[in-house]
């Protein structure tokens, strides 16, 4: 179960969204998203990315 930790940086599959774990509970992330919204989301749902690739998706190219 401990898969997610609060404050890891994670993208969302459907869609590629990023954001920050603030909680964790039953399978689910409360995760504060880029564009400044939380929601709940499935464990499976997310991916846990490291510092250097958030810094990678945020860098002009």
């Amino acid at each position: 179960m401990g898969m997610f930790s609060i404050g890891n940086y994670v993208m969302f599959s459907l869609d590629g969204a990023v954001g920050t774990v603030m909680e964790t509970k039953d399978n689910h992330c409360l995760v504060a998203w880029e564009d400044r919204v939380c929601s709940w989301a499935s464990f499976d749902l997310l991916r846990k990315i490291s510092c250097a690739e958030l810094i990678q998706l945020f860098t002009p190219k």
